[in-house]
């Protein structure tokens, strides 16, 4: 009869031990598993055209495993716009008086603002490295992020087909249909870099003058590209 007992309490004993094993599998704070390689991450978001999200937090936080959750939910969107236009960067922050040096700069930026909880989250443009984009901190949902991370798409597109456009040399190339036209040249953020007449089909216009990054090209006539000047 002891015997018996024994070996229902292991095997209860036992069951709650997977049982537990399963849950933390289960709840697996999905941030953390991001690149905590500052230099990786920065090679990474140049070689591919793409921004970088910073998320400061700890595991034992409520607001970051809420927030991680909603990044890494499948029925949402965040995802898919964070798997085609950011390299992700995990910095380990358990305070606000504690967190990894690699990241000191961006986070001390955001403590400026006096952030009520964590985690600290940011956008950062790997070409003008030392500065936020973009800052959000604290439990987050999903329509917040969303806004946040769709501002900062960088994936090429164009609004027609027709036109073809690169920089290659310090070159500017436009190649489409249309002869007369206006171009204008800004930065992500909106800050104008250049102007021209664009006269023929093709076209030529001196870039060497271009920041390093992400670059939008406008026209007069209604298209606009996003393309990247390495």
């Amino acid at each position: 009869m002891n015997n018996l007992k024994k070996i229902k309490v292991l095997t209860i004993s036992t069951l709650l031990l997977f049982s537990g094993v399963f849950f933390s599998e289960a709840q697996d704070y999905a941030v953390k598993n991001w690149n905590k390689d500052k230099d990786e991450v920065f090679k990474l978001a140049k070689e591919q055209g793409k921004f970088i999200l910073l998320f400061a937090g700890r595991e034992s936080c409520g607001n970051c495993q809420h927030t991680s959750d909603v990044f890494n939910d499948p029925e949402r969107p965040l995802k898919q716009i964070i798997d085609d236009n950011y390299i992700c960067w995990y910095s380990n922050t358990p305070s606000s008086r504690v967190y990894e040096e690699n990241a000191r700069e961006y986070i001390d930026q955001i403590l400026a603002l006096r952030p009520s909880a964590l985690p600290l989250l940011s956008v950062i443009n790997p070409h003008e490295p030392g500065k936020n984009v973009a800052i959000l901190w604290g439990k987050q949902d999903v329509e917040t992020l969303k806004k946040m991370l769709s501002a900062y798409t960088v994936s090429n597109e164009t609004i027609r087909s027709e036109n073809n456009v690169t920089i290659s040399g310090n070159v500017l190339y436009i190649t489409n249909r249309t002869k007369n036209e206006q171009i204008y040249v800004f930065t992500l953020s909106g800050q104008h870099v250049a102007s021209f007449d664009k006269k023929e089909y093709h076209t030529a216009f001196n870039a060497s003058h271009f920041p390093k990054g992400i670059l939008v090209i406008h026209s007069s006539t209604g298209w606009s590209v996003k393309i990247i000047n390495q």
